[in-house]
C-alpha cells in the first residue's frame, strides 16, 4: 500500500506528516465498541459510524508508515552507535474544527487534548480569513420574538426527511417546506445582485477575481440532495426533467440538456 501511495517517500529517513482537516484523523476511544456514539436518529448514527471509520482509516495509514519505515535496519552513526531508524518524526494536525466528532467515543465537540491554538470562527471572520456567512434577514412571520430564519431548522425539521441519500427517501424536491424555499430565494436574490456586480467588473477588466460563492449547509446528505435538486434541477423517474429553481445554478437548459 505504501509503495503504491507514496513510493517517493519510502527511502526517506525522516517523515513529517501534515494532516489537513485533521478532525477526520484520530483513534476512537478504546471502549467505544464501534457503536458510532449513542442516541440520535438512524441518520445521525450512520453519520457517526462514517466519521469513525474515516478517522480510523486515516490514522491507520499513518501508523502503517511508521511501522514499515521503522522496521528498516538502522544505520550507524559517526560515533559507531545506531542512528535512529527511518520513521515518522512528527505529526502536525491542522483543522478549523479541532475536536472529536460524533462516533469517536469521546464527548462530541470536545477539543483534541493536543490542540496548541484554538482561533475562534468569529475572530477568523472579523480578520477576513474565512468566508462571511449570511442568513436571511427579512422575516415575513410577524409576532415571533426571534426571526424564523435565524434558526431555520428548528422550524422545518419535522417536515424534512430523515435518513441518508442512499436510503429509501423518496421526498419530492419541489415539496420542500415553504420557509426553506423562501429562505433560499432570499439568499439567492442577494447572490444574484452580487454576481451581476462581479460580472460587470470582470467585463470591465477588473482582473481574474473569482465569482461569489453560494454555499448551503444542511444537516444530512438526505437533505442536501433534496436542496441541490431544488436549486439546480433534476431528472424525473419518467425520464423528464425539472428546471432548477435558482437559474444561475441550473444544471439543465430549457430543452432539458445538461449544462
Amino acid at each position: 500500500m505504501l509503495q503504491r501511495v507514496m513510493p517517493e517517500l519510502m527511502g526517506l529517513r525522516h517523515v513529517l506528516v501534515l494532516n489537513d482537516e485533521a478532525h477526520h484523523c484520530y483513534r476512537e476511544r478504546p471502549d467505544a465498541n464501534g457503536s458510532g456514539g449513542n442516541g440520535g436518529d438512524a441518520d445521525e448514527r450512520e453519520e457517526a459510524l462514517r466519521n469513525s471509520e474515516a478517522a480510523r482509516l486515516w490514522i491507520s495509514g499513518i501508523e502503517a508508515v511508521q511501522r514499515r519505515l521503522g522496521r528498516r535496519r538502522p544505520a550507524r552513526s559517526a560515533d559507531g552507535g545506531e542512528a535512529p531508524s527511518e520513521r515518522v518524526q512528527r505529526v502536525v494536525d491542522l483543522s478549523a474544527t479541532p475536536f472529536f466528532l460524533r462516533g469517536s467515543g469521546y464527548a462530541e465537540g470536545a477539543l483534541f487534548p493536543w490542540t496548541a491554538c484554538d482561533f475562534s470562527l468569529v475572530d477568523a471572520i472579523e480578520c477576513g480569513i474565512v468566508k462571511l456567512p449570511r442568513v436571511p434577514v427579512s422575516d415575513n412571520v410577524p409576532g415571533d420574538e426571534m426571526p424564523v430564519y435565524r434558526e431555520l431548522w428548528r422550524h422545518i425539521g419535522k417536515e424534512m426527511p430523515h435518513g441518508s441519500r442512499r436510503g429509501p427517501v423518496k421526498t419530492d424536491p419541489l415539496s420542500l417546506p415553504a420557509k426553506l424555499k423562501t429562505a433560499l430565494d432570499m439568499l439567492y436574490g442577494h447572490y444574484e445582485t452580487t454576481f451581476r456586480m462581479w460580472r460587470a467588473a470582470a467585463a470591465g477588466g477588473a482582473g481574474d477575481a473569482p465569482p461569489p460563492c453560494f454555499i448551503v449547509v444542511c444537516n444530512s446528505t438526505a437533505t442536501s440532495k433534496l436542496v441541490a435538486d431544488y436549486i439546480a434541477g433534476f431528472e424525473r423517474e419518467d425520464g423528464g426533467f425539472e428546471e432548477g429553481r435558482l437559474p444561475l445554478f441550473a444544471n439543465f437548459d430549457e430543452a432539458g440538456n445538461r449544462l
